[in-house]
């Protein structure tokens, strides 16, 4: 009771945090589904009885969405990357290939390291 009643505090007073992409590659409807998450996370915290299954069951399908979202964001990311690669490769700019290869390979890197 005291922590909600603290974090409520917190939330009127300081207001909500916003969601930001931890990957260049994660789109802003895929942030929105993550914010929706969130939001359900909290009223699945505070949910008793018939009310906690069905929330229970609703953020399973959100947290499905978001995977799947996040999947897709990734692919069209890869393949507008790939695109961008075969198009300077064919105007023979080969140092705007190898940069966008770095680039890619550095975020690749990165982002498994951690």
């Amino acid at each position: 009771m005291f922590s909600t009643c603290i974090r409520d505090c917190a939330e009127k007073e300081l207001g909500r945090s916003c969601v930001e992409a931890k990957n260049v590659w994660i789109s802003a409807e895929t942030l929105l589904l993550v914010e929706r998450k969130r939001d359900l996370k909290r009223k699945l915290m505070q949910a008793k009885g018939r009310v906690f299954e069905e929330t229970k069951l609703a953020y399973s399908l959100l947290v499905k969405a978001v995977r799947k979202s996040c999947s897709c964001d990734k692919e069209a990311w890869w393949s507008q990357k790939a695109l961008e690669v075969e198009k300077a490769s064919v105007d023979g700019r080969l140092k705007d290939t190898f940069g966008i290869l770095k680039h890619c390979l550095r975020n690749l890197v990165v982002h498994a390291v951690f």
